[in-house]
């Protein structure tokens, strides 16, 4: 599970396992007009999310089923947007091939037919187990601030047969939606949606 050689490497056929980190963030979630009255700096919308829990095991998740496709098909259902309208993912990305895997597939089963750029951050901040999603969140609203997808980190190899769209270098691109995916421990699967406010 843990990479021996210490590199993070997602979504690439040389992929080893995780690697930790260590750091934390905080947001604030609040109603956007109240946000607007006393002049905070907005960085994202959030429009709605999807999240499961298939309970199998610690820390490989069920494969057999699809729970993580349900958690992005509710997020998508309860925030309105349609997956052609995303621009930028941000996956789990942690770096084992079963659930690397897992992942690629389900994100092909969602946008059959329009794939966005994909990019995994872990490679960036390590695997800080509970504080992942939230640490690589930030970094998503600040991508979507400022047009800017980073590149995936340690992606030379990627494996093909993943049929991703891996950023594989600092990309700019217009964002205005993103969505964040994590699946967690026990079998936690969570799919968040945001919208950059004009």
């Amino acid at each position: 599970l843990y990479a021996e050689d210490g590199i993070t490497k997602p979504f690439s056929s040389e992929k080893s396992g995780i690697v930790f980190g260590d750091g934390g963030a905080a947001l604030i979630l609040e109603e956007l007009e109240h946000a607007r009255r006393r002049g905070a700096k907005i960085y994202g919308e959030y429009l709605g999310g999807g999240f499961s829990l298939e309970g199998w095991k610690i820390t490989v998740p069920n494969i057999t089923d699809d729970f993580y496709a349900r958690s992005f098909e509710k997020a998508l259902k309860v925030s309105g947007v349609h997956s052609s309208e995303i621009d930028f993912i941000n996956p789990h990305g942690v770096g084992t091939q079963i659930t690397d895997s897992y992942e690629a597939i389900m994100i092909n089963k969602i946008f059959e037919k329009y794939m966005p750029l994909v990019s995994a951050f872990k490679p960036l901040v390590g695997h800080n187990l509970g504080g992942s999603a939230l640490i690589e969140l930030a970094i998503a609203m600040l991508s979507m601030k400022n047009n800017l997808v980073p590149a995936t980190l340690n992606s030379n190899n990627i494996n093909e047969k993943l049929r991703l769209n891996i950023v594989r270098d600092n990309t700019e691109k217009k964002l205005n939606i993103v969505a964040k995916m994590s699946c967690g421990f026990a079998g936690f699967n969570g799919v968040s949606i945001f919208k950059k406010v004009q």
